[in-house]
């Protein structure tokens, strides 16, 4: 499987790691506790050979006090 942010990340505050579908933050995180961001994101089978089968799911980052923290979180245990 790949991962990708395909929206929702207009400032480039985070960046989606292809092979396992985490999160991170990409750049310096100005974020204020509360704060909430969705992501689009897609899982895409075969790396991109064809036939391929892809699937687009939101991705709700809520900013906590751990979040700002840690600046890093995990979406692998969503369904696609």
């Amino acid at each position: 499987m790949q991962y990708r942010i395909v929206s929702g990340n207009k400032d480039g505050f985070f960046r989606m790691e292809e092979n396992t579908g985490n999160i991170v933050s990409a750049s310096l995180f100005k974020g204020k506790k509360g704060e909430q961001f969705t992501l689009k994101v897609t899982a895409t089978d075969n790396y991109g050979m064809k036939p391929s089968l892809e699937a687009a799911q939101p991705a709700t980052v809520r900013v906590s006090k751990r979040f700002l923290k840690q600046h890093n979180f995990s979406l692998r245990n969503q369904e696609l």
